[in-house]
């Protein structure tokens, strides 16, 4: 849907990164059970974010 009503890039490709997501998640999970400081994740989901936001997903 999301690509359909362009407010993703054409270069994006949602099923990688919907599994890029999950990875993060996973990880994420991991990091944290093994001592990961809230703050030290959510910097992580920061920069992801910022990542996906600036790669593939268009302005509005």
């Amino acid at each position: 849907m999301a690509k359909n009503s362009s407010e993703l890039n054409d270069s994006c490709q949602p099923e990688a990164l919907a599994r890029l997501i999950m990875t993060l998640f996973k990880g994420m999970s991991l990091q944290a059970a093994e001592g990961a400081t809230k703050d030290e994740l959510h910097q992580i989901a920061e920069m992801v974010v910022d990542g996906v936001l600036s790669q593939h997903v268009n302005e509005v």
